[in-house]
């Protein structure tokens, strides 16, 4: 339990020092965002598709979103392509791709 609430506090930690906001089904979250996984690919709907973002959120902020919903940051529209829980289970990390794809 240790473990889980030290990696808890190291996600609110790198939101709080790299805030980014996602908004999903209308509501507002603190994330941290990254392109560092741009480029590999994720089965979408039965397509191959190519992630253009990567987004770590905190478990205790929202339930597991749903795959193919709508998601924004910054005004660009983008898909969930990929939803997978951190070993702890205290954080997802959304692999999105362009809505527009």
């Amino acid at each position: 339990m240790a473990l889980a609430i030290d990696f808890d506090a190291d996600v609110a930690a790198a939101i709080s020092d790299l805030p980014t906001t996602i908004t999903i089904g209308g509501a507002d979250y603190s994330a941290v965002a990254s392109e560092v996984s741009r480029g590999e690919t994720v089965m979408m709907e039965g397509v191959l598709a190519e992630v253009d973002c990567r987004v770590v959120m905190r478990v205790a902020t929202l339930a597991a979103p749903s795959i193919g919903t709508k998601a924004t940051i910054g005004g660009r529209a983008y898909r969930i392509a990929r939803v997978s829980d951190s070993p702890c289970g205290t954080s997802y990390q959304l692999d999105l791709v362009a809505a527009t794809k």
